[in-house]
């Protein structure tokens, strides 16, 4: 019960605890017969994929914190009754990421964003982003808000959320009146379901501290540089995907960035996956 309490009060149970809360709230209005087998599947598969790893790599089972928040992530952002095929393949994808695509520090990339992203190209799937409220009435968005706001604050990322909203919609705003003039699509880039998802990603996958910087001038860059990609993503391809791209772009720079700051002589191990 102690260790239990324990893990409440931490990031990672935090985030846990708001993702359930999101799930309870959107569930019945997404249809709990839509998402119950989704986030099951996701769920299951990737903490069988983490407990598996674990155990070939450490002879060791470790507690998978890190796989419940990605299963979660792929099923409340993928379309309420996904075809099964394009669940598993995210999630599989999305646990890959996090054991193979690894840095001597950390994985590269955000896995549920890797997943999401490169099932794409596999099993295209629609994502609606209902776990985001999206479907909620737009009061609602408080609710994100809040606990996007107490999640930032917990991983000490608040200036990096703060500078990619600031970069996101200033960009879009720049987009919509000098490159492509106003239009439908990028008006509703400020609006539902576009905005939900903006704010859920922005507070919950931007703000991975695995695979985002620390020190406040990192972070400023990052979070820059992640809204400029994917604004000129969604310019040119459209579709939610571009929030993905943006992060996949800045994860693989922060990546660069680690690896070129490595200690002279230290031996390349690879950590416990988080």
């Amino acid at each position: 019960m102690v260790e239990l309490r324990r893990w409440l009060r931490s990031p990672k149970g935090n985030i846990t605890v708001f993702l359930c809360l999101l799930v309870a709230l959107a569930g019945p209005v997404a249809g709990i017969g839509s998402i119950v087998g989704q986030l099951a599947v996701a769920v299951l598969l990737s903490i069988g994929i983490d407990l598996t790893v674990s155990v070939v790599r450490r002879g060791a089972i470790s507690i998978p914190d890190g796989a419940l928040i990605t299963g979660l992530m792929v099923g409340m952002i993928l379309v309420p009754s996904a075809p099964l095929p394009a669940v598993l393949a995210a999630t599989a994808l999305a646990a890959a990421s996090r054991h193979a695509l690894r840095t001597f520090q950390s994985n590269v990339f955000n896995p549920a964003a890797f997943g999401l992203l490169a099932s794409l190209l596999l099993v295209p799937a629609g994502q609606s982003w209902w776990g985001a409220l999206a479907d909620m009435p737009a009061p609602f968005i408080v609710v994100l808000l809040l606990g996007g706001s107490i999640i930032a604050w917990r991983v000490h990322k608040v200036p990096m959320v703060l500078a990619y909203f600031g970069t996101y919609f200033a960009a879009f705003t720049l987009a919509a009146l000098v490159v492509n003039g106003p239009s439908a699509s990028l008006a509703a880039v400020f609006r539902p379901p576009f905005l939900n998802a903006a704010l859920f990603f922005g507070c919950l996958m931007l703000t991975d501290p695995a695979t985002s910087p620390n020190r406040v001038e990192d972070q400023l860059m990052f979070a820059a540089g992640t809204a400029i990609v994917g604004a000129s993503a969604f310019v040119t391809i459209h579709g939610l995907q571009y929030l993905f791209i943006g992060l996949v772009v800045a994860n693989a720079w922060w990546a660069w960035r680690r690896a070129g700051e490595r200690p002279a002589g230290q031996l390349a191990v690879l950590p416990r996956s988080r």
